[in-house]
């Protein structure tokens, strides 16, 4: 069935490997490939399975000047038709499962070919919820919007954020302000407030019980960026982690989220000594870190992918 709509952990490492290319089967001239092959996206990419396991979904382009469709198949039988999704006149632009039965999109569409600042863009942009078993959609107002959490404590609630001062465009219409952070009904499209970042400290993470467990911000004064945390029901942050904004190292260095197997840690991607970028737990009260879990000596630790469980 087609429906339109209008208007444990895996290590996941970055190996570039080179290939070089010689001998007589490329003796002879070779046709180039026709220009307009460098201009085609990706025929299927974000391969995504539900926190049940019961549906794998994707998004796909079925022609060469076609739109990104997303595709929801049966996990116990592939063979069987998928459920299709496409945003005609709009077009899906990213997705991510929300819960066992919902989606949420982010669509796009082209409504104009200059702008008028910086900021403007020639898209406009909406979020969508999809129940994938009414096989329904609503759109929701959300200006700029990013998924955050799950909440499996809640059944379909989840913890978006919003950038204040957002057009539909995602251009800013006045000064810029950090993310405010809401917990979203996807039944109802209801949003309730739970933190509003600020420029010292401007990026939350939370728990799989809604709590902002850490934030991220900039010390003006020393000119350091500083990772903040606190426990829950607590309401003073405590500082986990500091880093001038000349050290080298701040830029390729990434706390990640919370470490479910040690509590009051979180996983960070550190050198942490070594040449490489390894996977670390951090003890955040201690400000110190715990244990390596995972390095390799030829490539760096890119990020880490949960299961949904």
């Amino acid at each position: 069935m087609q429906v339109s709509i209008a208007g444990s952990m895996s290590i996941v490492v970055a190996v570039l490997a080179f290939a070089g290319f010689s001998g007589p089967a490329y003796a002879g001239v070779q046709e180039p490939y026709p220009l307009e092959y460098f201009a085609l996206r990706e025929v299927v990419r974000d391969v995504t399975i539900s926190p049940d396991g019961k549906r794998v979904a994707m998004l796909k382009i079925l022609s060469r000047d076609g739109d990104p469709e997303l595709h929801i198949h049966n996990a116990g039988d592939l063979d069987a038709d998928p459920f299709v999704v496409n945003a005609d006149p709009m077009e899906i632009f990213a997705y991510q499962w929300a819960s066992d039965e919902h989606v949420v999109m982010i669509v796009r569409q082209r409504v104009r070919d200059k702008v008028k600042r910086q900021e403007q863009s020639v898209f406009e942009y909406r979020l969508v919820v999809l129940d994938v078993v009414d096989e329904e959609f609503k759109e929701l107002n959300a200006a700029w919007p990013q998924f955050e959490n799950m909440l499996p404590g809640k059944p379909n609630k989840v913890i978006i954020s919003e950038q204040p001062g957002a057009e539909p465009t995602m251009s800013l219409r006045e000064a810029f302000r950090p993310r405010a952070y809401y917990e979203l009904d996807l039944e109802r499209g209801t949003k309730k407030l739970l933190i509003r970042g600020k420029i010292d400290m401007g990026q939350f993470t939370f728990d799989s019980d809604g709590n902002p467990r850490m934030g991220f911000g900039f010390d003006v004064g020393e000119r350091e960026y500083v990772l903040y945390y606190r426990d829950p029901g607590e309401k003073k942050w405590n500082d986990a982690w500091r880093m001038s904004e000349d050290d080298f190292e701040l830029w390729q260095m990434q706390p990640l989220q919370l470490d479910d197997a040690q509590p009051g840690n979180m996983l960070i991607r550190a050198f942490n000594g070594d040449d490489k970028l390894g996977l670390w737990s951090y003890n955040m009260k201690a400000k110190k870190y715990d244990e390596l879990l995972y390095r390799r000596s030829d490539v760096d630790v890119v990020d880490v992918v949960m299961h949904s469980n």
